[in-house]
């Protein structure tokens, strides 16, 4: 039994009996914020215009591989969209419906995960992080990217904790579908698979338990048939499995864009404390740490999960310097519940970091901070305004 689980604390405005109407007034409060962003967005994301211009080269001639650097799912998305809508905010309006609904998709997790209390209060600021509404709304593949990684994280919750194969498919043709957006999510699927093995016991325990082998490699296989069938095709197209990403470190190389590499130590943090703010920056990392000891079984595999992906991230800024901010959203999505389960975890030494004001509090200080980067981006000087524009 966690600290967080025999902690008596306030009736939470996220009760077990307002469930069914929370994820609705939830899916209405995303879908409404990614809307109300869409009627301004000038699909400004990093490479937004050159992936959508690469979706309709990829309608003249469908039978083409739309990149030869880039995964295809996106253009493929994309190129569908447009040829069933024509217009560019048709498929903006597609994008954000996504981002609403990765939004649903991560409250299904974290309701499993955590008490109602972390999970109503982490869904209400992801709804509301600024970050991933700027990318729901744009032609970038961050957003159909992360609706298929959660709603396969989701899935693999549903898997891992009621032990029924009828989730094992549909978790695989999520990560399957990340997995041919972007590289970054196959880093989840290894993790997620070993984590299926019981090591409650340690390796006496993760020895013995067959059943959760047998899950473990069922879940891999089927999470990797995207990532398996690229690799496949690339060995055979081009004789080289990672022919993508080897060109992209090559165009890398050859621009010289390397950085220096006190920059490159703290880009990835820099932009984590600057998307998530201070406050929950640093509340996650507290939360992180104390649920990778005293977290239930799901939440240790959440945050052993963040730890790998978020490690990953970082070594290749600092080895390659290959990284953007907007990168980070493939793991501070699972950042942001572990800054509020920390308010428990304080709470043994503070009590009243464990009460409704302090949980209240936490999410306006993140939605003021939410407000300044916009307001930053808009009318700050140059300098501040191109940087904070692409977490606007």
């Amino acid at each position: 039994m966690t600290a967080s689980e025999n902690k008596p604390i306030e009736v939470s405005p996220f009760s077990q009996r307002d469930r069914p109407r929370f994820w609705l007034r939830l899916l209405a409060l995303a879908l409404g914020a990614r809307l109300l962003f869409l009627a301004f967005s000038l699909n400004n994301g990093t490479d937004a215009w050159a992936r959508l211009n690469l979706a309709r080269s990829w309608l003249e001639n469908p039978w083409r591989l739309p990149s030869d650097v880039w995964l295809p799912l996106h253009f493929w998305l994309l190129g569908i969209i447009l040829w069933l809508g024509h217009l560019v905010w048709v498929v903006q309006t597609v994008m954000a419906v996504l981002g609403a609904l990765t939004v649903v998709a991560l409250w299904g997790i974290l309701r499993r995960s955590f008490d109602s209390t972390v999970a109503g209060y982490s869904a209400v600021a992801f709804a509301l992080f600024g970050f991933h509404i700027g990318y729901s709304v744009t032609t970038s593949s961050e957003g159909p990217t992360l609706f298929f990684l959660v709603t396969g994280v989701y899935l693999w919750v549903r898997f891992q904790s009621e032990r029924r194969w009828g989730w094992l498919l549909p978790a695989g043709a999520c990560f399957s579908a990340a997995s041919l957006c972007r590289f970054d999510a196959w880093a989840y699927i290894p993790v997620l698979g070993v984590l299926l093995v019981d090591f409650s016991g340690g390796i006496k325990s993760a020895w013995s338990d067959c059943s959760g082998w047998v899950r473990a490699l069922g879940f891999t296989l089927a999470s990797s048939a995207g990532a398996i069938g690229w690799l496949i095709y690339s060995a055979a197209k081009w004789g080289d499995a990672l022919a993508a990403p080897h060109k992209t470190f090559l165009l890398n190389l050859h621009a010289d864009i390397q950085q220096p590499l006190t920059y490159r130590m703290v880009v990835v943090p820099g932009a984590l404390f600057v998307s998530l703010s201070p406050l929950i920056f640093g509340l996650a990392i507290v939360g992180l740490v104390w649920c990778l000891f005293r977290g239930t079984r799901l939440a240790r595999s959440l945050a052993a999960a963040c730890l790998v992906v978020g490690s990953a991230h970082y070594y290749s800024a600092v080895a390659h310097s290959v990284t953007q901010a907007r990168y980070t959203l493939m793991y501070s999505w699972l950042l942001i519940p572990f800054a509020f389960a920390a308010l428990h975890f304080l709470a043994d030494r503070w009590p009243a970091l464990g009460s409704k004001n302090a949980f209240r509090l936490t999410l306006g200080f993140f939605l003021l901070w939410e407000m300044g980067i916009l307001v930053g981006a808009k009318y700050g000087p140059r300098v501040v305004a191109d940087r904070l524009s692409v977490m606007a």
